[in-house]
C-alpha cells in the first residue's frame, strides 16, 4: 500500500460525510434511455424495500410506468417509499398518482408544501432524486421522471446529471439520516398532503 494511502482516505471520508466502503460497483448512466430500464429492474430486483425519492414525478407514460413497478413490489410485501417534492409536482402530477399509489400501499409524502406555521418555508425545495433498492442498490441521479426526459437525448442537462447507480455495500450508506425520510421527515406530510 502506498504511504498516503490511508491520508487519502481519511480525506475522501471526511469530504463524503461517510465511511470509505470497498466492494462497490459503480456504472455511469447517461440519459432517461439508459436510466429508466436500470432503475425499473432494480425496483423490481425489491424484496425488502423501495426509498424513491425524486423532485417530479410527471402524471405521464413514464411516469405511470414507475407507479406500477412500485405497486407491484407493494403488493409482494415490500416496503415502498416515496418522497417527492410539493414545488415540483405543481402542475405535473396529480392527485390521482399520490391516491392510487397509497391506496395500493406505498408510503408517499410530499416535502414541504405550504402551512399556516411557515408561510416561507415552502421555498426550501428537494431537488434530490434517489433509489435505494433493499440497501443494495443505489441511485443518484439529476433526472425526474416523465416523458419529457426521455426525448431529450442530446441534451446538455442530461449528459451533464450524470447520474450513478452503485451496487453493494455503497448504497446501505445511502440510507443514512442524510437522505429520505429521516432528515425530510420534519418537511413533510404524509397521506393528507
Amino acid at each position: 500500500m502506498h504511504p498516503l494511502t490511508p491520508l487519502a482516505q481519511q480525506a475522501f471520508s471526511r469530504a463524503a460525510g461517510a465511511p470509505l466502503v470497498e466492494g462497490n460497483r459503480i456504472r455511469l448512466l447517461e440519459d432517461a434511455r439508459e436510466n429508466y430500464p436500470a432503475w425499473l429492474e432494480a425496483i423490481a430486483s425489491a424484496r425488502d424495500h423501495v426509498h424513491f425519492e425524486s423532485y417530479i414525478i410527471y402524471d405521464d407514460d413514464a411516469g405511470k410506468a414507475f407507479a406500477d413497478a412500485l405497486l407491484d413490489r407493494a403488493r409482494h410485501g415490500v416496503r415502498v417509499r416515496v418522497l417527492y417534492d410539493w414545488m415540483g409536482a405543481l402542475g405535473k402530477s396529480s392527485g390521482r398518482l399520490w391516491s392510487r399509489l397509497r391506496a395500493g400501499g406505498v408510503e408517499v409524502r410530499c416535502y414541504n408544501p405550504p402551512g399556516f406555521a411557515s408561510p416561507l418555508g415552502w421555498l426550501s425545495r428537494d431537488h434530490r432524486k434517489t433509489i435505494v433498492v433493499d440497501g443494495c442498490i443505489g441511485v443518484v441521479a439529476g433526472l425526474c421522471v416523465g416523458d419529457a426526459s426521455i426525448s431529450c437525448r442530446s441534451t446538455t442537462w442530461a449528459r451533464a446529471s450524470s447520474p450513478t447507480r452503485a451496487k453493494s455495500c455503497l448504497a446501505s450508506s445511502m440510507r443514512r439520516p442524510n437522505l429520505m425520510f429521516s432528515v425530510t421527515t420534519s418537511r413533510t406530510r404524509g397521506p393528507s398532503a
